[in-house]
């Protein structure tokens, strides 16, 4: 076994969807199908421990309606995020 496979073997769940992100130029995830519409970015996914996680999809940094920086499932605009 080599020194890559024993450093995967050991990542857990979150390491290892934060890496797929990563790898895949995402921002973090949305789950616009639970109640409460949740996102969480890169370097803090799943603060929530919500039991809607199942639905948690890749996703991109965004302004919402009032400005504010939020993960949406759509690559953003040019121009679109200040």
């Amino acid at each position: 076994m080599n020194v890559v496979t024993k450093s995967v073997m050991r990542a857990n769940v979150g390491q290892v969807v934060e890496s797929h992100l990563r790898e895949h130029g995402y921002d973090g995830l949305c789950a616009h199908d639970c109640p409460d519409g949740c996102g969480c970015f890169l370097g803090d996914l799943f603060p929530c421990g919500s039991e809607c996680l199942v639905y948690c999809i890749p996703g991109y940094a965004q302004p919402d309606e009032g400005g504010e920086r939020i993960i949406g499932p759509s690559k953003p605009r040019p121009g679109d995020l200040r």
